[in-house]
């Protein structure tokens, strides 16, 4: 029975991918995690940058409404939105759990896509986080 489980297509569950990633630019967290207690979709929002543009950013929605999608062999979820640092137009998107641990965001406009690879931060990193939006 576990053999008929693993073989056949399954929805991406949403637990893979909650919590903080290390978007690309490797100075700025968002946290993932459901738009909201009522809908299944997922979101993300900047709650940590480290730079030069400290909290330029914090609250900003980078990914917006995304659905967990039934891909064999993949954790998947698309139809959503992906926003870019700094601003300007949300493009469509989708985003795939790879196997190394990363999280792989496609954003497409005009036929044109876009991949980047986020992580999951560094301990020191998502303790910062921690503490800045502790006191917010």
């Amino acid at each position: 029975m576990a053999a008929a489980t693993i073989a056949s297509p399954s929805k991406a569950q949403d637990d893979d991918i909650q919590g903080l990633w290390l978007a690309a630019d490797g100075k700025t967290i968002v946290e993932v995690d459901r738009c909201n207690k009522k809908t299944s979709r997922i979101c993300g929002t900047v709650v940590f940058q480290d730079g030069s543009n400290v909290d330029g950013e914090v609250g900003m929605q980078l990914l917006k409404n995304f659905k967990s999608a039934h891909v064999q062999n993949m954790r998947r979820w698309e139809s959503g939105k992906v926003a870019k640092l700094g601003g300007g137009k949300a493009t469509k998107g989708n985003m795939v759990l790879l196997e190394d641990g990363g999280l792989k965001i496609t954003s497409c406009a005009r036929g044109r896509c876009s991949n980047q690879t986020w992580s999951r931060p560094s301990d020191a990193m998502a303790q910062k986080a921690a503490t800045v939006s502790g006191g917010q």
